[in-house]
């Protein structure tokens, strides 16, 4: 089939992967690529954030860390590894840790296909036999918010990922990378494309607690955009488009799982 994949965030590169080794030609459309999509932004550590109780959710983010940890951790160049992850008020467990920049490029190496940048104005104008809407916040889709993000790059001694979620306005996260690690968080509705400094601070602060150890030399912010869908992800198909969008912060953690599922959509 000729297939052409609307976003290249790691929904769109992993669908794109998944749909050109089962033979199809793909191309993906997409306003800009890594290192500027969303996807490059985040910790990027395997959990169902804010949908646990999906059925769905629970078993595409299952799927995705099975193929995680059997195949793509494998190869030493896809930059995942696996972490102890200790979640405030929850048992520690193993999880996959995604370290996004070299993630993102052995998807891309892994993608045998075309990327054109294009700004798509519409799902229709794609010449195409089937369309894969994985533009994360939809097109004008009313139930998606883009909850604002933030997070800064330092150094931790901590061997282990820390997150408490016990209060969303008081998120707090520590990701130890290969050679750095992500602290945040904020997760919200606010429409700024930035974050004050005493946001930024406020952040530190909320992670130091718990890791006196942190360092941030530059606590110059990084701010995403996280595709959040009141009713969960979008994943049907509708005539000849299957649309894939609205993870919310865990794009990541499902995103083999829902590539398979938009190649079981193809017929």
């Amino acid at each position: 089939m000729k297939i052409a994949v609307v976003g290249a965030g790691v929904s769109g590169l992993t669908c794109a992967v998944v749909l050109s080794e089962l033979g199809h030609q793909v191309t993906i459309y997409a306003r800009e690529v890594s290192p500027h999509t969303t996807s490059d932004k985040p910790a990027a550590v395997w959990f169902p954030y804010g949908h646990a109780d999906d059925k769905r959710v629970l078993d595409w983010a299952n799927e995705t860390k099975k193929y995680l940890v059997d195949e793509v951790m494998l190869d030493p160049a896809s930059g995942v590894s696996l972490i102890e992850f200790r979640l405030v008020g929850v048992e520690t467990i193993q999880v996959p840790l995604m370290e996004t920049p070299t993630y993102l490029d052995y998807l891309r190496r892994r993608f045998n296909g075309e990327t054109v940048l294009r700004d798509v104005k519409s799902l229709d104008s794609l010449s195409a036999e089937i369309v894969v809407n994985c533009s994360g916040l939809g097109f004008n889709d009313p139930a998606v918010t883009p909850k604002r993000g933030v997070v800064v790059h330092g150094q931790t001694s901590l061997p282990y990922a820390v997150v408490n979620l016990d209060d969303e306005s008081k998120l707090m996260y520590i990701i130890p990378r290969s050679h750095d690690c992500i602290v945040g968080g904020v997760d919200d509705d606010s429409p700024n494309e930035s974050a004050t400094k005493e946001e930024v601070s406020e952040m530190i602060d909320r992670c130091r607690a718990v890791d006196p150890t942190l360092r941030v030399d530059d606590p110059t912010p990084t701010i995403g955009r996280r595709p959040w869908r009141t009713g969960g992800v979008r994943l049907e198909r509708e005539g000849s488009v299957i649309h894939n969008y609205g993870h919310g912060g865990f794009g990541f953690t499902v995103s083999w799982g829902c590539a398979w599922e938009v190649a079981r959509n193809l017929h």
